[in-house]
């Protein structure tokens, strides 16, 4: 298949993926919400983020590194992803350990512990099948990815709400979690072993030291991503209380499920701006980055606008009165939305042009404010506090990627932007006089309004094609 086809399949089949489960994962959410109220949402919440800020280290960045090395057509690809399935077990059953001891450590309930436990568990199996999601990625077959992720998503929204419908609790809650992302272990490694290849653990000591020398900064970028990601919601658990990280975890879902757009880009053109780096395509390589910039912030611009607008009632229709206080917070994650899927491509630009070490000295750099500034924010104002730090760490991450892509000749496309802003101005001028409208009517109203002004403007017109036509015919010639 021409690999201008296969982009398009895998685009479109991403979206798709990403939409259904996103809609799915929305289900589970309201009815977690509903079902067990702030507090409960705020355990549930707190026990995930802890496990998955220590699970992250049985990762070290091997999968970036897969992707990478066997997209390029390594030639020691069955080797590395061998020995990656031994790296991630071990590291895997080494992680489980220690979050079950540091929350012991830091003076945690017997309750705190158990829900830990139950959601490491969970977090165990999840990442452990990230290795079948990155070889799928790497071959380019994104409809066994998007089925398997699928069918996670099935069984855990249909076990999760016949388990808070029956008026279980969060244990009963996460034990399926379990479940559910067992039988997508299973699955995936099944399609693995019968469409692609069998993986069978080494343990070739000189193979695990070239992999994690040249994976240590992906490592570092993740690692330093997940704890910036998770560390508030631990931190709001430890100093505040669960109902304030239900609160905030109100507004970050939904923010969260929004960012599958930037899943579906990344995922989609890293393989490509690898691709063009590789073969000294630096003209295609901006004209990707910057169509996808361009995207990006179109999309993230109209959703902060129209977000903000409608916070309070998008809010109350999705979680219900008791959550009310989450609208604030919810305003300042929409901002921070817009800033996050243009800066998450800008880092992996450098990943793609054989500079990680500049993802990861910014990632860090952004973990370590975010950190210590919600060490300090969080227990003065809470929740409020973690989301204006959120919001300050991903504008600091901005402007040093900014900075580092200025020192190596590479300039944002910001002359693009006009003509989204004002599609964003007339959109928000009809949410404005149609605000009384039923939420299910006047959302897609604000969309169809916000996509026509920009196709009016020719925002997306003839030029966008015609880029699209000469990158895909430059795909060909490397198939």
């Amino acid at each position: 298949m021409a690999q201008s086809k296969i982009i398009v399949k895998n685009v479109g089949v991403l979206l798709a993926s990403e939409v259904l489960t996103n809609i799915l994962s929305f289900v589970l959410v309201f009815a977690i919400a509903r079902q067990l109220g702030d507090i409960g949402f705020g355990k549930y919440s707190f026990a995930l983020s802890y496990a998955t800020i220590f699970i992250v280290f049985s990762e070290l960045g091997t999968l970036t590194f897969l992707i990478k090395e066997v997209s390029a057509g390594s030639p020691k690809a069955q080797k590395y992803i061998n020995n990656i399935a031994s790296i991630k077990l071990i590291l895997g059953i080494l992680t489980f350990v220690l979050s079950i001891i540091t929350v012991r450590m830091i003076g945690g309930d017997a309750e705190s512990i158990y829900l830990v436990a139950l959601a490491s568990a969970a977090m165990f199996f999840n990442y452990y099948g990230y290795l079948f999601r990155a070889i799928f990625q790497a071959h380019q077959v994104m409809e066994y990815d998007a089925l398997t992720k699928l069918l996670e998503k099935i069984v855990s929204v249909t076990l999760g709400i016949t388990v808070v419908m029956l008026g279980y609790g969060v244990e009963v809650l996460l034990a399926s979690q379990i479940i559910s992302f067992i039988i997508f272990f299973i699955a995936s490694w099944i399609i693995v072993s019968r469409k692609i290849m069998v993986i069978n653990l080494r343990f070739d000591f000189k193979i695990w030291k070239e992999i994690l020398a040249t994976s240590f900064p992906f490592w570092i970028t993740t690692a330093c991503i997940y704890i910036y990601y998770k560390a508030d919601t631990v931190m709001l658990g430890l100093f505040r209380s669960y109902a304030e990280v239900g609160w905030y975890n109100a507004g970050y879902r939904i923010i969260e499920s929004a960012t599958f757009i930037q899943t579906v880009v990344i995922t989609a053109v890293f393989p490509a701006l690898s691709k063009f780096h590789f073969v000294g395509e630096k003209k295609h390589l901006d004209l990707l980055f910057e169509k996808s910039f361009y995207y990006l912030f179109c999309l993230g611009l109209a959703m902060a606008v129209g977000g903000m607008m409608l916070a309070e009632r998008i809010i109350l229709f999705i979680y219900g009165p008791e959550f009310i206080f989450a609208v604030p917070a919810f305003k300042i994650m929409l901002v921070t939305l817009l800033i996050m899927l243009i800066t998450y491509l800008m880092g992996y630009l450098f990943n793609a042009i054989d500079k990680s070490h500049v993802f990861a000295i910014v990632v860090f750099i952004a973990m370590l404010f975010n950190i210590v500034f919600n060490f300090v924010f969080i227990k003065e104002f809470g929740y409020i506090g973690a989301s204006y730090v959120r919001l300050f760490t991903e504008l600091l991450a901005f402007l040093l990627f900014a900075y580092f892509m200025w020192k190596i000749g590479k300039f944002l496309p910001l002359k693009l932007l006009l003509k989204p802003i004002l599609a964003t101005i007339v959109m928000g001028i009809v949410i404005y006089f149609f605000y009384f409208l039923n939420l299910l009517i006047l959302i897609p109203l604000a969309v169809s309004t916000f996509g026509i002004s920009l196709i009016l403007m020719k925002g997306i017109g003839k030029e966008e094609l015609e880029i699209i036509k000469i990158l895909f015919s430059k795909w060909n010639k490397f198939k």
